[in-house]
């Protein structure tokens, strides 16, 4: 362990010399605290301009359904295109997005529509700005430093969780305009980065576009034919459905409280950090039907608690419960993935099992809207528990979900 702890510590500081990797890493982590400003920023504002949760949900819906549909294409263009030039274009769109966004507030000329095209756009763009970051990071950083790497970039993500949606609401509360200038102005950092980059980006051949289809249909066959990632692909269309309602159902029933919303969603944020330190402690002894039957259990406890006893406070903490057993989850899900498809389909077979796991994802949004616009807070808990009670359901009955990651010989 000493010795391994040792050439982590070495890879870790190399990185840190890598000019392009934190060229990179510097950049995205400016985009990424903007975008988590806005998260809580435009469904705040949306139900300030219409005064309905619906709408809200609404509109996270679309924005789920522009992230969705562009996964394909994203990863296309990341495989066809130079992918610094991608990723400067997809900032440059979103800078100028956000910058009219702010000029319209300035004006007092913001409508629910000009939301609903900002939310379509600077969805669609990040999907593909992060299909473009990935191939990049595999371009920069030499393959026995790519762990190190992805563990740096999810380090950044989980820090800007924890910071952002705080001073996303102070910010709201300070001026609507503000978080929306601050995003676009964190755009602009990002593209200068970018074009610091000095590796070549350029894909090393462009796939034939005649082979397309029966490239990517390679992966849904193998999708029908292995049982595990039928499972998988099953529990996690109701899981997301389930933790995507949830969500946004605190979102936007605290909607007039913004500064405790953002507290409440960063420790969630920091609640998830600390799942991540804990998941592999937790693969290495648990199988993996057992670990998700269990954490949907102790999700769905957590809501009917907080429905008993009518505490907004326990409801708030559900959210970090769920943050906090969300890496889990996935990481068990990813190395039972590792171990049961074929290496030769993996990514094919991975993209379409995300691309069906997340179909249903973009309702959630608005189911959490009608829920909060029909019932009272506590029935809504309930229903959100009942909910995981069939996640739950899910992960005990589905076959090929008997599965315990191999353990690492060094442990």
């Amino acid at each position: 362990m000493t010795t391994t702890s040792a050439r982590t510590g070495s890879r870790l500081a190399t990185l840190g010399g890598n000019r392009d990797f934190r060229s990179l890493w510097l950049g995205q982590a400016a985009s990424d605290f903007g975008g988590s400003l806005t998260t809580l920023a435009v469904p705040l504002l949306a139900v300030a301009l219409t005064g309905s949760e619906v709408v809200a949900g609404l509109l996270g819906s679309v924005g789920f359904v522009a992230m969705w549909l562009a996964q394909l294409p994203g990863g296309y263009l990341a495989d066809m295109c130079d992918r610094r030039a991608v990723m400067l274009w997809c900032d440059g769109i979103r800078a100028v997005l956000f910058g009219a966004v702010t000029v319209c507030l300035l004006l007092g000329a913001a409508s629910v529509w000009m939301l609903f095209v900002l939310t379509v756009v600077s969805g669609a763009l990040m999907v593909v700005f992060n299909a473009s970051h990935s191939q990049a990071v595999r371009q920069i950083v030499p393959r026995d430093q790519i762990p190190e790497a992805v563990s740096l970039t999810q380090a950044r993500g989980f820090a800007v969780s924890v910071i952002g949606p705080s001073v996303g609401g102070v910010l709201y509360a300070a001026g609507r305009v503000v978080p929306f200038a601050v995003d676009s102005l964190s755009y602009l950092f990002s593209m200068w980065f970018v074009g610091r980059l000095r590796t070549p980006l350029r894909p090393s051949r462009r796939p034939s576009v005649r082979r397309l289809l029966p490239d990517v249909g390679e992966g849904w066959r193998e999708l029908w034919r292995n049982r595990f990632l039928r499972a998988r692909t099953v529990y996690s269309t109701v899981t997301n459905v389930a933790v995507s309602a949830l969500m946004y159902t605190l979102i936007i029933g605290k909607a007039d409280e913004s500064v405790v919303l953002g507290v409440a969603m960063s420790a969630a944020a920091g609640a998830g950090l600390i799942g991540s330190l804990i998941s592999p402690y937790l693969q290495r002894r648990i199988g993996l039907r057992a670990l998700l039957v269990a954490t949907a259990l102790v999700r769905g406890g957590c809501l009917a608690a907080a429905a008993v006893s009518g505490s907004e406070l326990l409801f708030a903490a559900t959210l970090a419960v769920v943050m906090l057993l969300g890496p889990v989850v996935r990481a068990a899900l990813a190395a039972a993935t590792l171990l049961l498809v074929p290496g030769d389909v993996l990514g094919r077979a991975s993209s379409s099992s995300a691309f069906v796991g997340s179909a249903l994802q973009p309702l959630a949004p608005l189911l959490a809207g009608f829920l909060l616009a029909a019932y009272a807070p506590t029935v809504v808990q309930w229903i959100l528990a009942v909910g995981f009670g069939v996640v739950a359901l899910c992960a005990l009955m589905l076959p090929g979900l008997d599965v315990r990651p191999a353990t690492s010989g060094e442990d």
